[in-house]
């Protein structure tokens, strides 16, 4: 009976007789990151650098509501008569971070390397990517305006998958493959492609990988862009959930409500989760396929060529009733929020009326580009989609 005794009275000696080396102090609780860090590339060595400067404006603008905030805007800025800068802007200041000798900004390398310092510097719990510059969706350099020569067109305009710095270009593929993940492995919470026809599957697909969600137009982004935009709805990007929704629907509301060819524009919120199985949805579809003839299927260029597809319609030409429903449940999922406006540029040459758009562009590929089929056919949609 008495061993019992001592055997409970051992079990109730009080912890703190242990050794100090068997308690030790609690870690001091982690610094908790600002919400979100929006880095803004503006590559403007090219016809768009007096753009610039107004758009700063227009993002400290938009920061101003705000108010102090640890959440940070930092804005990589080149020019074509100035040398690239970074700034910090704030509610109540533009301030400057750095000075960079002359480089080019459509490198994929300093690219990469200006949105890894950024993301080093001003640490946060998510990044949203803003990018302004020419665009021309997958196409190579060129291609916009030589399809069926372009390789060999070194004297033509360049109009700029995304990206054009004093006549160098960076490629679609380029630019997913700069684009790191987040300190903590994770993809931007957003892009925002400030630039024309980046509203493509071929786009959507190669960023799969890198963004949640893409801001992007499927026909071109006419000037000044979303300057007039940032001001009011600037921060519906730092919500805690970003209010893409509030700031398209602010772009499109804008662009609608103007008059003659002004009133030009096509915007489309895209979550890349379901990419895939609508590539999927498109090579079932596709197999078998007829579509030499694209003359019905609504574009979104203004050349005397089309480029630049709606997927929907052209699915339509395609798909059986089955496979229409199922194509169209996979789309919703991807394509969140769309509008267009009635016509684009009308009263300009080759000018066009919006009489469908689902939010998603492709290429169809035609007898007459061979070397652009080619070059479509490297891409991942492109190889997602092709039958065996």
């Amino acid at each position: 009976m008495r061993t019992i005794y001592y055997f409970l009275l051992f079990l109730l000696l009080p912890v703190s007789c242990r050794g100090p080396e068997e308690n030790p102090p609690a870690p001091e609780p982690e610094t908790e990151l600002p919400l979100r860090t929006i880095i803004v590339y503006l590559c403007g060595d090219n016809d768009l650098s007096s753009e610039i400067d107004t758009k700063i404006e227009a993002l400290q603008q938009g920061m101003k509501p705000m108010g102090e905030t640890d959440n940070h805007l930092i804005v990589y800025a080149d020019y074509h008569d100035q040398m690239p800068k970074l700034l910090e802007v704030t509610s109540s200041d533009i301030v400057k971070l750095e000075q960079y000798a002359e480089r080019n900004s459509a490198s994929a390398a300093n690219f990469s390397e200006i949105v890894r310092k950024i993301m080093q510097d001003f640490q946060a719990q998510s990044y949203g990517l803003i990018c302004f510059s020419h665009g021309s969706g997958w196409l190579p350099p060129k291609a916009l305006n030589n399809p069926s020569g372009f390789a060999s067109a070194s004297s033509s305009p360049a109009f700029r998958t995304i990206f054009e710095d004093n006549g160098y270009e960076m490629s679609l593929t380029d630019f997913a493959s700069a684009i790191p993940l987040t300190p903590k492995g994770d993809k931007m919470e957003f892009i925002l492609l400030e630039a024309c026809y980046m509203a493509g599957a071929e786009v959507v697909y190669e960023l799969r990988d890198k963004t949640k969600w893409i801001l992007a137009s499927a026909a071109e982004m006419l000037s000044p862009g979303w300057k007039d935009i940032y001001p009011s709805h600037l921060a519906d990007l730092f919500q805690p959930e970003p209010q893409l929704k509030n700031f398209a629907q602010a772009y499109f509301d804008y662009r609608n409500n103007l008059t003659g060819a002004a009133r030009s524009a096509t915007i489309s919120l895209i979550c890349p989760n379901e990419i895939e199985e609508l590539a999927s949805e498109v090579k079932e579809i596709l197999s078998g396929a007829n579509t030499e003839n694209v003359s019905g299927i609504q574009y979104f260029n203004r050349n005397d060529y089309a480029l630049f597809f709606d997927l929907s319609d052209y699915m339509g030409t395609q798909a059986t009733p089955e496979q229409r429903i199922n194509y169209e449940e996979t789309l919703s999922k991807i394509v969140v929020f769309q509008a267009a406006t009635y016509s684009f540029m009308s009263g300009y040459p080759h000018s066009f009326l919006i009489r469908k758009h689902c939010g998603l562009t492709t290429y169809i590929e035609q007898a007459k580009y061979p070397e652009l089929n080619g070059a479509y056919r490297q891409l991942g949609w492109s190889r997602a989609i092709e039958s065996e």
